[in-house]
């Protein structure tokens, strides 16, 4: 994950910013439910969580591109969905 040098939104968290986010998440004991891309950020820090990759169009800046865009569930969540 290299977003501080390639800003492509408007608003976009930095590598840091992003590793906080994700250390607060592991703390947490309800369900979480993460959408992005794959990053090796997020799988190193999100041990134990599912990711699920689903490939979509996106728009880019010439019309629509394909982007694999990634769901990681945490334990919790995990074994809600098991009993739904």
């Amino acid at each position: 994950m290299n977003v501080d040098k390639n800003r492509t939104y408007r608003f976009e968290m930095t590598c840091n910013e992003h590793a906080e986010l994700l250390r607060v998440l592991n703390t947490l004991q309800g369900m979480v439910v993460i959408c992005g891309y794959n990053s090796d950020l997020y799988n190193d820090m999100l041990t134990g969580w599912k990711q699920v990759s689903k490939t979509t169009a996106a728009n880019g800046f010439s019309g629509s591109v394909q982007r694999t865009e990634c769901l990681w569930i945490n334990p919790a969540a995990q074994q809600k969905e098991k009993t739904a």
